[in-house]
């Protein structure tokens, strides 16, 4: 059961952090693990997480009564993969032993983010889903080209978890467990809901679109289609010479290519009744990033300096962010195709 209560009769999210993320490193990453909070303080700003290390326990309190506080207390345990990490003793026998210990009850979700190369198959971090899903080090610049470029995949990655697995979890096996259930939700905006499996405020105005109860069929022959389709646009991306004569012409007459794709299989959705689907959304993210690639080609110059900065930026950029959410939409289908169709593409 879910109880309602008035949002003044609970703490603001300024005054306690109601959710703990344990971030464990080796201090030989240090440097990464500050960039690495930089990008997620946004995120632990909106909602209202403590982003906690062993760099904040105070001069004179206990270092292991501190860590094994923080270790009982945490949510969500972000491991930091690198050589150094992976060798450490400390954080083999404490820190990873307890989030493995956790993670087998459910108690905890154990996340790795891959900060360098390093042989992480050897390691019992191997069963656990990777940031960022595509196991690229986010300090691979010969990948990443921009620095904050992986960082900032690691935190819209986390944020889009923790919005559906925290702040937005619903169970549909039950109408009266449903918290989407309008019977369930309060007539006023300033509500909040609390459960006793999700202790976590998840605040109305957060919530975006309701997700139908009984979604309508899918239409396969253009997930099919498009599960190919997105395959050559990635190749497509990946392909393009970097040059001031056609680098601008040809990402901008591909963009279009995949914008009238989009447009199409945005469509099909509507047509088949699946506007609140999550795949839906993807579509919507990768049309804004185009929209955001357009306007980026259209203020660039073709032969000044500043023309060749701005075109580089757009290729260590946004041609990386539109093909890593292209991926992320190609994955999701294929997801699909397993669990709704049983079709297991290669």
């Amino acid at each position: 059961m879910f109880y309602i209560f008035a949002m003044e009769n609970l703490p603001r999210p300024s005054e306690k952090p109601g959710f703990t993320l344990f971030i464990c490193y080796s201090r030989k990453n240090q440097a990464e693990k500050s960039r690495l909070i930089t990008h997620l303080t946004p995120l632990a700003k909106k909602f209202n997480l403590e982003l906690w290390h062993d760099e904040m326990i105070d001069p004179g309190e206990s270092w292991e009564k501190s860590i094994e506080e923080k270790l009982s207390a945490m949510n969500i345990f972000l491991f930091l993969v690198s050589a150094d990490s992976l060798a450490s003793e400390f954080i083999n026998q404490v820190e990873f032993a307890k989030a493995l210990e956790k993670s087998h009850t459910k108690s905890v979700d154990l996340i790795p983010v891959l900060i360098h190369p390093c042989d992480w198959r050897a390691h019992d971090v191997e069963h656990f889903q990777f940031l960022p899903k595509n196991a690229k080090p986010v300090e691979d610049l010969a990948f990443w080209k921009n620095p904050d470029a992986g960082y900032a995949v690691v935190s819209e990655d986390l944020r889009k978890y923790l919005e559906s697995r925290y702040f937005t979890k619903t169970d549909t096996k039950s109408p009266e467990n449903d918290i989407f259930n309008d019977d369930l939700i309060a007539e006023s905006n300033n509500s909040i809901i609390v459960s006793p499996s999700n202790p976590v405020p998840m605040y109305r105005e957060s919530w975006g679109n309701t997700p139908s109860a009984n979604p309508n069929p899918l239409p396969l022959q253009s997930i099919l289609s498009a599960v190919k389709e997105l395959g050559q646009y990635r190749s497509q991306l990946q392909e393009l010479d970097f040059n001031l004569s056609g680098f601008k012409p040809d990402l901008s007459r591909l963009v279009n290519q995949i914008n009238i794709f989009l447009k199409e299989f945005e469509d099909s959705l509507k047509s088949s009744g699946n506007e609140g689907h999550r795949i839906f959304r993807l579509i919507l993210e990768i049309k804004n990033r185009a929209s955001e690639t357009r306007n980026q080609l259209l203020k660039a110059g073709n032969t000044s300096s500043k023309g060749q900065d701005a075109l580089m930026r757009i290729k260590n950029n946004e041609v990386i962010y539109f093909n890593y959410s292209i991926e992320k939409l190609e994955n999701e289908l294929k997801v699909v195709l397993t669990e709704e169709f049983g079709i297991h593409p290669n």
